[in-house]
């Protein structure tokens, strides 16, 4: 069993990489609609 302070710290984790990746795809898609303009 999982402690509950283990399990929120994957929350945690799980939350803030996540949030890199939507930034992350966002900015890409940002960069190709300059490129076909």
């Amino acid at each position: 069993m999982l402690k509950k302070s283990e399990v929120l710290d994957l929350i945690m984790n799980l939350i803030c990489f996540s949030i890199q990746f939507l930034n992350y795809i966002g900015h890409e898609e940002k960069r190709h609609k300059r490129k076909m303009n």
